[in-house]
């Protein structure tokens, strides 16, 4: 499991750069003076569809990471209850997961669960850094510790509550048997499991996740600022 995790790392590093230097492009002027040189209403769209922006690069390249996740946690001996059906193939490592799902499905095989990824993903990044922005004090000379903690904490809990059943359906999908998939497609999906069981498994786990998400994307953002100031592009 240890080489799905390396690539966390490198995600956020896609998501958060990618977004600052979209937002750049569209703005014209660093992220950190737009509160006084742009209207706010402007700079609040600009860092949604660049945060949008930052969500597609790290979708490209965590598909296949989650994909390799999922099938090394669904491969077990005992059918797993994401899995409908028997799991015909045993992986043995992330390399060895990834070596047999690519030779079996090819490039498309990797980016199983793109589409709802995107779905969950683009839109919610947008969201994360709007609601962030939003939090924080509109003079950034009044911006402390605690107003990013809470900033932070808050943009977690709404990119991932808003987009739980999307994230339900992709995990399902992933979880699928490789060789013999209970479903065809996203649509498939979201069918069969409203069908099987109910509107409510859509939801599933909500309490926990928003509870995790709190300090987890609040720790996110301190980690970020820190790094920006100590490479000294902050002031």
């Amino acid at each position: 499991m240890s080489s799905p995790l390396i690539a966390y790392g490198p995600s956020n590093s896609l998501f958060f750069g990618g977004t600052g230097l979209f937002m750049k492009l569209l703005s014209g002027a660093d992220q950190a003076d737009l509160n006084y040189n742009q209207q706010r209403t402007k700079f609040l769209w600009n860092i949604f569809v660049s945060g949008c922006f930052g969500g597609f690069l790290q979708v490209t390249l965590m598909c296949p990471v989650e994909l390799v996740k999922i099938a090394l946690q669904t491969s077990t001996e005992d059918k797993s209850p994401w899995v409908h059906n028997a799991n015909a193939l045993k992986f043995e490592g992330s390399i060895h997961t990834f070596k047999t799902i690519f030779a079996l499905k090819g490039l498309r095989g990797l980016y199983k669960g793109f589409v709802p990824m995107l779905i969950r993903d683009v839109p919610t990044g947008g969201i994360y850094f709007v609601v962030y922005e939003g939090l924080l004090p509109k003079n950034r000379e009044d911006v402390q510790w605690y107003h990013k903690i809470w900033a932070g904490g808050w943009a977690g809990i709404a990119s991932i509550s808003t987009v739980l059943p999307v994230d339900v359906v992709k995990t399902r999908m992933q979880a699928d048997d490789l060789l013999y998939p209970n479903y065809h497609n996203m649509t498939d999906c979201i069918q069969k499991l409203y069908r099987e069981e109910g509107i409510k498994f859509f939801w599933k786990g909500l309490p926990v996740i928003t509870a995790r998400a709190f300090p987890a994307h609040a720790m996110l953002f301190i980690g970020y600022d820190m790094t920006m100031i100590f490479l000294g592009s902050r002031r």
